[in-house]
């Protein structure tokens, strides 16, 4: 009896999912607890179109994904960081968070868990900073870190 499942039965599948079960299992078990129903044309046709809406909207969002990488790849972030006077402590570090601040101003907009720094940036130079903007779609940002003593540029 093919079922349509309502909730995730881990040895069976996940919500959403059309499964082939045996007639005893579904009218004993699967019914009763109300995790599946009978699976009749017009859930199987539902089911499908959603499938079809789900492909679409990930190839657009790989697509987004893919041009906000190409943008991303173009961009060098320089942030200043205050320095203790011998130049060796920063009074501060970069983090997601300052990340996605200074690429807004660029109109580049990411989801902090988008960002995939590992620690806070505290030293002068020059990092890649991995991107997951989708699944499928990985990249890196430069940063880089500009260091001021007293108020003036190192």
């Amino acid at each position: 009896m093919k079922i349509y499942l309502l909730k995730d039965i881990p040895s069976l599948g996940t919500k959403g999912e059309i499964k082939d079960v045996a007639n005893g299992y579904a009218i004993n078990y699967l019914f009763p607890q109300k995790i599946a129903q009978r699976a009749d044309a017009n859930i199987i046709k539902k089911i499908s179109q959603e499938k079809e809406q789900q492909i679409i909207t990930d190839k657009k969002t790989k697509k987004q994904a893919l041009e906000l990488a190409a943008k991303i790849k173009k961009v060098i972030l320089e942030i200043p960081l205050k320095f203790s006077e011998k130049g060796k402590e920063s009074y501060s570090s970069v983090n997601s968070k300052r990340i996605i601040k200074e690429l807004e101003s660029r109109d580049i907009h990411l989801l902090e868990n988008q960002i995939e720094l590992k620690k806070s940036l505290k030293e002068e130079g020059l990092y890649d900073v991995p991107l997951a903007l989708h699944p499928e779609v990985k990249t890196s940002l430069k940063v880089r870190i500009n260091a001021i003593v007293s108020g003036k540029k190192k």
